[in-house]
């Protein structure tokens, strides 16, 4: 069990229309170690509160240091855990956890967006024109299956009923 801090997406802002029974939603990190955690990140964030512009490459450069003190091995994850009802207004409730890792959280970041654009170089599969959010666009089921092809391991938990 890690300390996290919660962050905002841009892709979570329309799901809650997408999904009306949703009852919450989160984005949370977790950090790599007490230093960079706590005090570090408080000052890159008030750095790039100061000087958006100038402030990100000395942030960068303080943030890869403060990481380098993180002993290997490395691992970068991406988990999301949901709870459902099966039946409406049934106390019949499962829980499906998925996480995603990656020994290189760069790797982890790319893989994600070639499975992607396998997707949509296909014939027949791209939409129409403007901008489109990739959690929107793809085959989740296919992605994941893509992915774990180029190395991520994928981990798929569900709890039965409770």
């Amino acid at each position: 069990q890690r300390s996290c801090s919660s962050w905002f997406l841009e892709e979570l802002n329309p799901l809650p229309a997408m999904y009306p029974s949703m009852q919450e939603l989160g984005f949370y990190m977790a950090g790599s170690n007490w230093f960079t955690d706590f005090v570090l990140s408080p000052i890159i964030f008030l750095l790039l509160q100061l000087a958006p512009s100038r402030g990100v490459k000395p942030a960068g450069k303080l943030m890869f240091w403060g990481m380098r003190l993180s002993p290997p091995p490395h691992v970068c994850a991406v988990q999301c855990e949901a709870t459902a009802r099966r039946i409406k207004d049934v106390d019949d409730e499962m829980c499906l956890r998925l996480r995603v890792e990656h020994n290189d959280g760069y790797e982890l970041t790319a893989i994600p967006v070639v499975a992607c654009l396998m997707q949509y170089l296909e014939a027949g599969t791209r939409p129409g024109p403007g901008l489109h959010m990739m959690g929107y666009y793809v085959d989740p089921i296919r992605l994941m299956d893509d992915m774990e092809a180029m190395g991520v391991r994928v981990i798929r938990e569900e709890d039965g009923l409770k």
